[in-house]
């Protein structure tokens, strides 16, 4: 299941904001937009649960457009994946 597109500067670890290089700054700013969508998906899914949840509420609580939100995820299924893998990625921060 495909969860998102990552940039070749994402896949390559290139760039980054201290080098000023244009694929950086677009790189964290894509970035930052996932995680804005990450954390509208995490309220409404923890409010109203998978099946309750739609992505046009998902938009709204993340400030996003649907058409952003279809760019990032390709469906609430990959959406929650990637939700889960990031929480999981949290929780192993925290814990080791």
């Amino acid at each position: 299941m495909r969860v998102a597109a990552m940039t070749t500067a994402e896949v390559s670890g290139a760039g980054g904001p201290e080098t000023g290089q244009p694929e950086a700054r677009e790189g964290a700013a894509e970035s930052a937009k996932r995680k804005q969508i990450l954390d509208g998906a995490r309220r409404v899914f923890l409010s109203a649960g998978f099946d309750g949840a739609s992505m046009g509420e998902i938009a709204k609580a993340a400030g996003v457009s649907k058409g952003t939100l279809y760019v990032y995820f390709d469906s609430k299924e990959a959406l929650f994946e990637a939700l889960i893998l990031a929480e999981r990625s949290t929780l192993a921060e925290v814990l080791f």
